[in-house]
């Protein structure tokens, strides 16, 4: 939020979104009632949380800790969340993250806003402003979202090219009575990949869908997870809502293949032989809520 106030930049908030729909998200189970004090790009069973060298990323949160300083903090950024959605100063308001809810001002007149959206699960956003004075509203369109965001004002279409500056669309004009703004954000599964400095995740790739970042979890795909990949050239799909899934989640599917040898051998001069096979992905802040099951985030491809 200081960076923020300092300089407006998209690239601040994307980080600040993206730090709030996994890393804190999955800092506690959806029951809230078990905390990580440190989120694991992959587990793995018999490894973590056993091993020397591994201990510190552990397969499943634990109840409660001898020093609990993590939870009583992940409860004070939740209800310190509007400072993270909203901001205003002397020029006008601005929407740093997509929260819904309904804010209120006199800072210019009299400024009510109300937000409403499915997101993360759906890219319309709708905000209503009410007020009769004139001031900049600077909606941040997320990074990700590249060319394909649309935003409207009252069904006028605006061209983004024309309102963007450092990841914001700033509108200013004179706001008479109810005004309803418009974004539309791209929604598609992404495939991302890391330097090939990361020696860990050289010659593997990651998924998201809008925000959220997805892993593959073994109860979902078969174990061990090393030996999965994902096909190079594959599309990732995602799939319908499932309310009844982990709270209420969009599964990913992608295909990729299955490596196996045959029972007893270690080496052989044969590559191990290949069945293809369709694999899926949850998203990230989600894993660890069932059985105790291996987990990776960046998955090799072939």
């Amino acid at each position: 939020r200081a960076m923020l106030r300092v300089k407006r930049d998209g690239e601040i908030s994307d980080v600040m979104e993206r730090i709030l729909y996994n890393g804190m998200l999955s800092g506690r189970s959806l029951e809230a009632d078990r905390f990580f004090y440190v989120n694991p790009l992959e587990t793995v069973s018999g490894l973590s949380g056993e091993q020397p060298g591994f201990t510190h990323a552990l397969p499943q949160r634990p109840k409660w800790f001898g020093c609990a300083c993590c939870p009583p903090n992940l409860a004070r950024l939740i209800a310190s969340l509007p400072d993270y959605a909203y901001d205003e100063d002397q020029g006008g308001i601005a929407i740093h993250q997509y929260i819904g809810g309904k804010i209120h001002t006199d800072a210019f007149g009299s400024v009510t806003i109300e937000h409403e959206s499915l997101y993360p699960w759906d890219g319309a956003l709708r905000w209503t402003v009410k007020a009769n004075e004139r001031f900049t509203l600077s909606i941040r369109v997320p990074g990700w979202a590249g060319e394909g965001a649309r935003l409207s004002i009252d069904g006028v279409d605006i061209a983004l090219g024309d309102v963007m500056e450092d990841g914001y669309a700033s509108l200013t004009r004179d706001w008479k009575g109810e005004s309803l703004v418009l974004l539309t954000l791209p929604m598609k599964a992404r495939r991302l990949y890391a330097n090939p400095r990361v020696r860990d995740n050289a010659g593997c790739a990651a998924f998201a869908w809008g925000p959220l970042v997805y892993c593959f979890e073994g109860a979902d795909n078969p174990a061990p997870l090393c030996m999965l990949r994902v096909k190079r050239e594959a599309l990732p799909r995602i799939q319908p809502f499932d309310p009844n899934l982990l709270g209420g989640v969009r599964t990913l599917k992608i295909e990729g293949l299955r490596l196996s040898m045959p029972e007893g051998v270690l080496y052989r001069e044969e590559p191990p032989q290949e069945e293809d096979i369709t694999l899926t992905a949850i998203p990230y802040y989600a894993f660890a809520n069932r059985d105790s099951k291996d987990m990776r985030v960046w998955m090799p491809e072939a």
